[in-house]
């Protein structure tokens, strides 16, 4: 398997990306339920909407280099 650089991905990074997902998982589930218990048939939406803003957190942290019009138009593109 390569990554997009074409370095091979290896059994160590795989294995580190799949216990920080499984981390952030369990995480939003755990805060979802104890946060909006009262809510139970919300959850799903809840907690995709914690998986949304979390991957475009997680996303914004590894970009290095941030080119302007491209960053604000995902904010300010026009529906038509």
């Amino acid at each position: 398997m390569r990554s997009t650089q074409g370095r091979a991905l290896s059994y160590r990074t795989f294995f580190q990306w799949l216990i920080i997902s499984l981390y952030q998982g369990a995480g939003i589930m755990i805060m979802s339920l104890v946060l909006f218990e009262n809510e139970f048939l919300h959850i799903v939406s809840i907690s995709f909407t914690a998986l949304i803003l979390n991957e475009l957190i997680m996303v914004a942290l590894e970009i290095t280099t941030w080119y302007v019009p491209c960053s604000t138009s995902s904010f300010h593109d026009p529906i038509k």
